[in-house]
């Protein structure tokens, strides 16, 4: 396993989706939303030092609520239009499968360009010897974001009352058996 994968297993309990910028040259930097167990392979494919954490907020550069009438023709109101920083899932925790998670990592990645390994397994392991499962333990409800959880009770048809708490959403997953 390398040192940022080390790294990244010790300082944080739980993946979450994170804002990067890849610096690839000196003329491209390529800014992207990855899960934090994603920093490490990209580290291995560009460099150590090259995957810059970047203040969200840089998402919402130029953002506006307001759309042009002309660009609503039937409909003159339009639902509130929440930013980038709100809509792409910023800080929201991996919950799904390490195994399914592995594979796509494999077919995103590939493998390393000088060595015949992929890229995840060189950085994580083979996927048998249980480190990556570990790395990336499921999450209790009560430790997801507010709207992480919210977009999980929508997601099983649990309808959410307005300005409901943290509290009051998990009561509501209970109610109807809320899984992760």
């Amino acid at each position: 396993m390398s040192q940022a994968a080390a790294a990244q297993k010790e300082s944080n309990a739980y993946s979450k989706r994170i804002y990067v910028v890849i610096d690839r040259d000196m003329t491209a930097k390529t800014s992207k939303i990855i899960w934090s167990h994603e920093k490490p392979i990209l580290e291995e494919i560009f460099g150590e030092g090259r995957i810059i954490d970047t203040d969200p907020s840089a998402m919402d550069e130029g953002f506006s609520t307001k759309i042009r009438p002309d660009l609503l023709p039937h409909n003159k109101s339009q639902d509130a239009i929440l930013p980038p920083t709100e809509s792409s899932g910023l800080g929201h925790l991996f919950i799904g499968d390490p195994e399914t998670e592995y594979m796509r990592l494999a077919e995103a990645y590939g493998k390393h360009a000088e060595i015949n390994q992929l890229i995840v397994e060189k950085c994580y392991g083979r996927f048998s010897d249980g480190r990556f499962q570990k790395l990336l333990k499921k999450p209790k409800l009560s430790d997801l974001p507010v709207a992480q959880l919210a977009g999980l009770l929508q997601a099983f048809g649990v309808e959410i009352p307005k300005n409901a708490t943290q509290k009051d959403m998990l009561a509501l997953a209970s109610e109807y058996s809320v899984e992760l």
